[in-house]
């Protein structure tokens, strides 16, 4: 749902997108910058999932609770969003760099962003609640 944002915003007013696509239009650091921000948020996720997933003390009880692939799945599913953030962005920069609608590339980017916060959020989320339940500080 939160990918689709900046899709609705380009229907209703594409021309917003060109205070981003100018500035990446100049610059081939401004227009791959965008890349860095899912694989920062990558990075962050695979860290809190190796602590998810792979817990250590009071924890290990969740290696036995029945609902276990269910956690595994939706980290699985948080990483490949940020993978395909970040692809999405490493795609959009090179669209606006060729001008190759630019306006709808920096949509895509946007999205690509906003899906991967969302992903990182629910990772968050859930590796603070893991702690509340297990009493961890």
């Amino acid at each position: 749902m939160t990918a689709l944002l900046p899709f609705v915003a380009y229907a209703y007013a594409p021309e917003v997108a060109d205070a981003l696509a100018k500035p990446m239009k100049e610059s081939l650091t401004v227009a791959l910058g965008p890349t860095a921000l899912p694989l920062a948020m990558l990075a962050f996720n695979y860290k809190e999932s190796l602590e998810l997933l792979s817990p250590t003390g009071a924890g290990k009880a969740l290696l036995e609770w029945p609902d276990y692939a269910m956690i595994k799945d939706r980290v699985v599913i948080a990483l490949g969003w940020c993978v395909l953030g970040m692809i999405a962005c490493g795609v959009c920069g090179w669209m606006v760099l060729s001008d190759v609608a630019p306006r709808m590339a920096v949509a895509i980017v946007a999205a690509g962003v906003l899906s991967s916060a969302a992903a990182t959020a629910t990772i968050g989320l859930a590796r603070f609640r893991l702690r509340e339940i297990l009493g961890d500080k």
